[in-house]
C-alpha cells in the first residue's frame, strides 16, 4: 500500500505543477462522484482520500455530501462546506442511481460533458439502491471504494460478463451518433461488489436491463471480451482467446468468431478423443449460434441496438447511414445476422476437477 499511496502523491505532483505543498494542502482529492436524484431534487456526494492519522500505509476516505435542484447547486454547496478546495481531475468513477436514469439522465451527462474536471478514463455505473450507498461503502471495509471499482473495470479490460467499455471517454462518444446508446454497467453490493449486469439506455431515455449472458453477447459483437469463464447449454468452458470480426454488406451481417476453449467441465469425458472432442465441439457450436440468435432478435424487437451496428454501418457505408439514420432502427429491425463459429478446445491445462 506504500507504493500505492507514494504513486499517488507523484501524480499529485505532475497533475500540480510548480505548487508548494501548502499548496497542495489547499486540495481535497476527489476519487469519484455520486449523484442521486429523487422528488426533483439532487444529492451528490464525494468521496475523498484522506490520511490515516498522518500514516502514510494505507489509503482510505471520508464521505460528504450536499443537495441542490441542480448538480451544479449541490456541488457548490458541498465546496462551500469543505475547508479545502475539491480537486475534481483526478475523479476515477462517476456514479449514478436508477431514479436519475429514468429522469434526468441527459441532463446530468451534459453537466459532466460540459465540466473539464472530469477525465476522459473515469468510468461510469449505476447502482440499483442510492448512489451514495455505494460510496459509504468504503466506511464499512475502509477502503477507497472508487480506486477500488476503477480498478477492477480497468484490470479486467475483455473480461466476460464485464462492461468495461462505459469510460466518459466512450459515453462521450456515442453521443454524437444520432442512433446512439449508452451501455452502463450496473453495481451492486453484498459483501462482495458485482458488476456484471448493464442498463441499456437509448437516446430517448428508453431503458432496458440486461442479464449477464446478454452482455457477453454484445462483447462478441463488439469485440471487448478475451477470457473468461462462459457456460453453454449444460456445459462450464473457460473462453481463452476470441478472435471477433464483424462484416456488413448489402443488409447482411455477418459474425466470425474464431474461440479457444481452455478447459472442459466434465473429466469423465476423455477430451482428447478425438471423435468425442468434434461432437463436443458441434454441440457448443449450435448451442452458442441459437443464444447470439436469439438475443440479437430480441434487441431488434425492441428496435435498440447495444451491438453497436451502427459504428460499423457508419464507417463501412457512410451514406447509407446517413441516408437512413433518422429511421435507424427500422432498418435494424431488418437486417438479417449470419454466424461463423470455430471452436478449438485446448487439452493442454485440462483440470481434473469441475469448473465452479
Amino acid at each position: 500500500m506504500n507504493k500505492i499511496y507514494l504513486s499517488f502523491l507523484l501524480i499529485l505532483l505532475i497533475i500540480l505543477p510548480g505548487c508548494s505543498m501548502n499548496e497542495i494542502e489547499e486540495y481535497s482529492i476527489v476519487a469519484g462522484i455520486a449523484v442521486d436524484y429523487k422528488e426533483e431534487q439532487y444529492e451528490v456526494t464525494y468521496e475523498i482520500y484522506k490520511e490515516n492519522n498522518g500514516e502514510t500505509t494505507s489509503l482510505t476516505s471520508l464521505i460528504t455530501s450536499s443537495k441542490g435542484k441542480t448538480i451544479s447547486e449541490a456541488m457548490n454547496n458541498i465546496a462551500n462546506s469543505m475547508y479545502q478546495v475539491p480537486y475534481l481531475n483526478h475523479c476515477l468513477l462517476l456514479i449514478f442511481n436508477e431514479d436519475l436514469l429514468n429522469n434526468s439522465f441527459d441532463e446530468a451527462l451534459n453537466y459532466f460533458i460540459h465540466d473539464v474536471r472530469i477525465r476522459s478514463s473515469c468510468y461510469v455505473a449505476v447502482s440499483k439502491k442510492t448512489a451514495k450507498e455505494i460510496l459509504e461503502t468504503s466506511q464499512d471495509i475502509k477502503q477507497v471504494i472508487s480506486y477500488n471499482l476503477y480498478k477492477k473495470f480497468d484490470q479486467l479490460p475483455k473480461q466476460v460478463n464485464i462492461w468495461s467499455n462505459s469510460t466518459f471517454n466512450n459515453i462521450m462518444n456515442e453521443t454524437i451518433f444520432e442512433n446512439g446508446v449508452t451501455v452502463l454497467p450496473i453495481v451492486e453490493y453484498n459483501k462482495n461488489f458485482n458488476i456484471d449486469n448493464v442498463f441499456i439506455i437509448r437516446k430517448d431515455n428508453i431503458i432496458f436491463k440486461a442479464k449477464p449472458e446478454e452482455v457477453f453477447i454484445f462483447q462478441l459483437f463488439s469485440d471487448t471480451v478475451d477470457e473468461g469463464i462462459i457456460n453453454i447449454k449444460d456445459y462450464c468452458v473457460y473462453l481463452k482467446k476470441l478472435d471477433s470480426k464483424l462484416k456488413y454488406n448489402n443488409n447482411e451481417l455477418l459474425l466470425e468468431l474464431n474461440m479457444q476453449l481452455l478447459s472442459y467441465d466434465d473429466a469423465k469425458i476423455d477430451i482428447q478423443n478425438p471423435g468425442k472432442k468434434e461432437e463436443i465441439i458441434k454441440e457448443l457450436s449450435e448451442e452458442l449460434e441459437k443464444n447470439i440468435k436469439n438475443t440479437f432478435k430480441k434487441y431488434q424487437e425492441k428496435k435498440v441496438d447495444p451491438f453497436y451496428i451502427y459504428r460499423l454501418l457508419e464507417k463501412k457505408d457512410s451514406k447509407l447511414y446517413q441516408k437512413i439514420k433518422y429511421q435507424y432502427y427500422n432498418f435494424f429491425s431488418e437486417v438479417n445476422l449470419n454466424l461463423n463459429i470455430n471452436i478449438d478446445i485446448l487439452t493442454s491445462g485440462l483440470s481434473e476437477e469441475r469448473l465452479e
